[in-house]
């Protein structure tokens, strides 16, 4: 019984490392992107990274309110 609850110890703790580890490289890869961002917005570059303009509105989508209002 006791070696049992040892494996299963130690099999969560392998398991939430490998997560942990997945999860952490997303947040630091979309840390960056925020980051260049923003330095391009303080050096005067453009507001925007290439690539990552919202796509066309159909005629048949609403607008969000947030949308309406201008920066």
């Amino acid at each position: 019984m006791r070696v049992r609850t040892v494996l299963s110890v130690l099999t969560w703790m392998a398991a939430a490392t490998v997560v942990e580890v997945a999860v952490g490289e997303e947040f630091a890869q979309a840390a960056r992107q925020v980051e260049e961002r923003l330095e391009l917005q303080i050096l005067g570059g453009p507001a925007a990274a290439p690539g990552t303009t919202a796509p066309e509105r159909t005629r048949d989508e609403s607008m969000e309110p947030w949308e309406l209002v201008e920066v």
